[in-house]
């Protein structure tokens, strides 16, 4: 279920609630033999969410494009969610992953931008009580919660600010990093509360 797929589609893959909406919009391309989507993938439960934007690519020349003509708001960004592919709406982010390497010819996606939300985990002396992959460079996914902190969070937080799984979380007390690094900062922090940014993409 919560598998994760990291992938690069480069020149050799031609074959809730009362949170607000999040920012969507739409990428036209037209992907023709020899040309790359140029984009590197992280897939997890139902969301194909973009690492980074690779270059000379299909998405590298629309960004460019978004940037000198705009809106630039529409430019593929690092997190972006790849969420529709020419209307259909794929269950799993590995489906879309799928779709983008058999692609030929006309291609429309709706991307969708993540909100980035704050929470405050109250650890005190508590283990943390998650599993998580920490093969992202820039997130740690967490992909169970058991007995500890994120559980004891869960049990008492409003429904916005509990914990969802996969949970994709970017920043610890104010510092990036890879997923490793995020996850050692929780660990071997002192503090009894931990500042936390996830994503949100629903």
């Amino acid at each position: 279920e919560n598998s994760v797929l990291i992938m690069q589609l480069d020149s050799a893959s031609d074959a809730g609630g009362s949170r607000p909406d999040c920012f969507t919009f739409t990428v036209e391309l037209q992907k023709r033999p020899g040309k790359s989507f140029g984009v590197e993938l992280s897939a997890a439960g139902n969301v194909c969410m973009v690492n980074a934007v690779l270059g000379p690519s299909l998405i590298k020349e629309w960004n460019q494009m978004m940037d000198q003509r705009g809106p630039k708001e529409h430019a593929i960004r690092q997190y972006d969610r790849l969420m529709v592919f020419n209307d259909e709406k794929p269950a799993r982010g590995t489906d879309m992953v799928e779709r983008l390497l058999k692609a030929q010819g006309a291609v429309t996606l709706i991307v969708q931008r993540p909100r980035r939300h704050m929470l405050r985990l109250a650890r005190g002396r508590r283990p943390l009580g998650i599993q998580a992959l920490t093969s992202g460079n820039s997130f740690l996914l967490i992909t169970r919660i058991n007995e500890g902190a994120f559980a004891d969070h869960n049990a008492s937080a409003p429904e916005e600010d509990r914990v969802k799984i996969p949970c994709r979380l970017v920043k610890v007390d104010g510092q990036s990093g890879s997923g490793s690094e995020l996850l050692q900062f929780m660990e071997e922090s002192q503090k009894i509360a931990l500042d936390l940014e996830i994503l949100i993409y629903d």
